[in-house]
């Protein structure tokens, strides 16, 4: 192929003095090596203009090799190749790759989990009441799981998903359960890549998408039959909602994104009633970050390099008051379902479930080491109803009830008789004292005095677990079950080390970003909430996605500095 012709007096351009431009065609000088100290940006931006007729991309573009006639129709100019096709065919060539890889490490992990069950249904006592309440739902049962009258156990929000399973031809499988997480599971790794694109371009996203598939906990996660999967792509599908607020240029696209931020947090927490400190966090932050976000899409480099451009012409303060009440209302409304329900049955305001009380008594009691154990649950419940019963009934009444009971927590015929006693006898306690509430209300009161009374009296003790929870929440690996294999420890061990390396180095140049503190938020709000309740690698999930990102930045960012100075030859 013959050289083009270069010589700018035949195209209407005098030559630069002092400019050292290398490469081969007219705009050597904007792919060419950094020119000398005379440079004049004026110089450059006419030049540009006189080439955009050529439909040529100038910034990092690259000759076919193909030849076109000049503007003038003397000479040939070569015809250049939009790089930034390649750039969009990369990025979903990257996403291909990392959902690929999603789906395969999902799929392993499942086949894996059920040889490992040894013909255990589900693996997690939690799953069966998920199960069971999703087959209430699906055939117009009562809401309840445990006895008659136990009907806001469960948060309906992953039970209704579920139930969508019972409502297909066929008896459905808890194999079909655990490939619907899958389905789930890979959604949340593409969710991440799409936020962390937002954040950090194309690079970071590959790199999130990675550790995300890659991830040992959130793949096993995504074959169990448990809510975290489910809440973790509604609360990913959050800081996306966030940012489009944040971009917004109009106020009805604003408070369009602020409604369906409150829906988005009303479904989360009723999939994880733990999140109902989230709709604070997104109030909060609708009312008091102003500007508008510019997100840089370009790639890490100047990602991570520069803060979010902030417009001053962010919405005023009335406009972010309006956005942030109606996050609030839709929040409510979306709320009010399970709210006016639960009154209507309890007769008192219950925001998500009746088993606070029981939480912070397991957490909170003279046997506790922060981890969960539900069999001080049930002798405390059987001790419960002893007193209520020895508190309204003559002896020889209560005398007949008691020895209806089961005698001891751990007896084999403990729930059974629990579920057929307690509903009776907790009737004829109310028939003695009117006000008495339902049981599941006065129970989990119980426990939450309970646990309160016993905290305030051991102080010291109380901050002992808390410093135990905090060491279960961050564990690199599972302190009991899995944990017990070497393979999980290294798999797990490995994970994590990679995620903190990243996340470290990640912390400076997406600290940059106003908008880097709804990554962070989910894991202080889970490490401010286990320290107090039980607490285990299982509780940590929200935080992943967060922590991933921010490690994708950091491990990019290494990326980034050791390709530099080969973009800057080659470009």
């Amino acid at each position: 192929m013959p050289r083009a012709n270069t010589d700018r007096s035949r195209i209407g351009h005098a030559p630069r003095p002092d400019s050292r431009l290398t490469g081969v065609g007219p705009l050597a000088f904007l792919l060419g090596p950094v020119p000398s100290p005379t440079h004049d940006f004026l110089w450059h931006r006419r030049r540009l203009g006189r080439y955009a007729g050529l439909r040529c991309r100038a910034s990092r573009s690259r000759s076919t090799g193909v030849e076109a006639p000049s503007s003038d129709g003397q000479g040939t100019l070569p015809v250049t190749h939009d790089r930034s096709l390649d750039r969009r065919r990369h990025g979903i060539g990257g996403l291909i790759v990392v959902l690929s890889t999603a789906a395969i490490v999902r799929v392993a992990m499942v086949a894996v989990w059920v040889e490992r069950l040894d013909g255990t249904t589900f693996g997690f006592g939690d799953s069966v009441s998920y199960w069971q309440l999703a087959e209430r739902l699906a055939t117009g049962e009562s809401y309840e799981f445990g006895w008659e009258g136990a009907r806001c156990f469960r948060a309906p929000g992953y039970p209704f998903l579920l139930s969508l399973l019972f409502r297909l031809p066929g008896e459905p499988s808890v194999l079909a359960a655990r490939g619907l997480g899958v389905a789930i599971g890979i959604g949340v790794v593409a969710a991440i890549y799409a936020l962390a694109a937002r954040f950090g371009g194309r690079r970071v996203a590959f790199v999130a998408g990675l550790l995300a598939a890659l991830s040992p906990e959130l793949g096993l996660s995504s074959g169990l039959v448990l809510a975290e999967t489910t809440f973790d792509l509604l609360l990913v599908g959050q800081g996306l909602v966030w940012l489009g607020y944040r971009r917004a240029t109009t106020d009805g696209v604003r408070w369009r994104s602020a409604a369906l931020l409150g829906l988005l947090a009303a479904l989360s927490v009723l999939v994880r009633p733990s999140w109902l400190p989230g709709i604070g966090l997104w109030t909060l932050g609708l009312l008091l970050v102003t500007g508008v976000r510019t997100d840089r899409r370009e790639g890490l480099d100047r990602a991570a390099a520069t803060p979010s451009a902030m417009s001053p012409s962010g919405p005023a303060f009335a406009s972010r008051l309006t956005a942030a009440m109606l996050c609030v209302v839709v929040f409510s409304l979306t709320m009010s379902p399970w709210w006016v329900r639960n009154a209507l049955l309890f007769g008192r305001f219950v925001p998500t479930t009746l088993q606070t009380g029981a939480s912070l008594y397991d957490a909170w009691n003279p046997e506790a080491d922060g981890g969960s154990d539900m069999s001080r649950i049930d002798a405390e419940r059987l001790a419960f109803v002893r007193r209520s019963a020895a508190e309204w009934l003559d002896r020889e009444e209560r005398e007949a009830w008691f020895a209806q009971l089961p005698r001891h927590p751990q007896a084999e015929d403990y729930w059974p008789k629990i579920r057929s006693v307690v509903p009776r006898l907790w009737r004829r306690l109310q028939e003695e004292d009117h006000s008495l509430p339902p049981f599941e209300v006065a129970f989990d009161a119980s426990l939450g005095n309970t646990a309160r009374t016993w905290g305030a009296e051991h102080p010291e003790r109380v901050a002992q677990l808390a410093g135990t929870k905090l060491l279960h929440l961050w564990s690199p690996w599972p302190r009991d079950g899995l944990g017990r294999s070497a393979l999980v420890r290294w798999v797990w061990g490995g994970a994590w080390f990679v995620l903190l390396v990243g996340a470290v180095l990640g912390v400076r140049p997406i600290g940059r970003d106003r908008d880097a503190w709804i990554l962070v938020a989910p894991a202080l709000l889970v490490t401010l909430l286990h320290v107090v309740y039980v607490a285990s690698i299982r509780y940590r999930e929200p935080a992943l996605p967060g922590l991933i990102i921010i490690a994708a930045t950091g491990l990019a960012s290494i990326g980034s500095r050791l390709t530099w100075g080969k973009g800057r030859a080659i470009d």
